[in-house]
């Protein structure tokens, strides 16, 4: 059974949900999503509540640090035969072993024991562009980013487009499905604008994600 990341913080049962994909054992494969890293640095103190945290359970159940050290041992991507599974997306510049490599090296900087760091590197949108990226930090940050936020592209030069879903709760001003399938279409030509070299992408392997998308994504979603 394979489960797309986000474990907790998507309702009032995260304890409950950490425990049972966790007593699965090999019978289940799960990648890191973006809320599961947010409760990894409560878990480190290096981060304050968030009013929408629904994971205060696990913070304070007797097997809570038994449980985020299992999560901290999840990967971010995980690849089998010609299915790929990443939480949200990856960019179209990558190629599969390149997002792979890089996948590896966050993991490990994750499971390195130095926190402060590991988390400062990872919160902030920028760079947005894979061309603008210099710096190892910067490689993480963006690697985070696709595999654990993305939802869209900009529909100019490809960057991460990462306010969507801050938008797309506006309920005011567009309504989720909307505005979720308008930007779905607009990374979906956008990786037709940027193609690279090698790209394994948006051709087999399938990919398969997390966060939610338009089915008109050119590849398998599984919300």
């Amino acid at each position: 059974m394979w489960f797309v990341g986000d474990l907790v913080n998507r309702g009032p049962s995260s304890l409950e949900v950490l425990r049972f994909v966790r007593e699965l054992g090999a019978s289940a494969v799960t990648v890191l999503g973006n809320h599961d890293l947010h409760l990894i640095e409560r878990r480190r103190g290096t981060r304050e509540p968030r009013r929408r945290d629904t994971f205060d359970d696990v913070l304070d159940a007797p097997d809570g640090d038994v449980l985020i050290d299992w999560l901290v041992e999840r990967p971010l991507l995980h690849r089998e035969g010609d299915a790929v599974m990443v939480h949200a997306g990856i960019l179209p510049e990558w190629s599969i072993q390149q997002v792979e490599a890089i996948a590896q090296e966050i993991e490990e900087d994750l499971r390195a024991g130095d926190p402060a760091s590991f988390f400062e590197a990872m919160y902030g949108n920028e760079p947005s562009l894979w061309d603008d990226v210099s710096t190892r930090a910067e490689r993480m940050r963006i690697g985070i980013n696709a595999m654990t936020r993305m939802r869209a592209l900009t529909r100019d030069e490809g960057r991460i487009d990462l306010p969507v879903g801050r938008h797309a709760r506006d309920r005011k001003r567009m309504s989720v499905r909307a505005r979720v399938t308008r930007e779905a279409h607009t990374a979906w030509r956008v990786s037709r604008r940027f193609p690279a070299s090698g790209c394994a992408c948006f051709s087999p392997p399938t990919i398969l994600r997390g966060v939610w998308h338009s089915a008109q994504w050119p590849s398998t979603s599984t919300r």
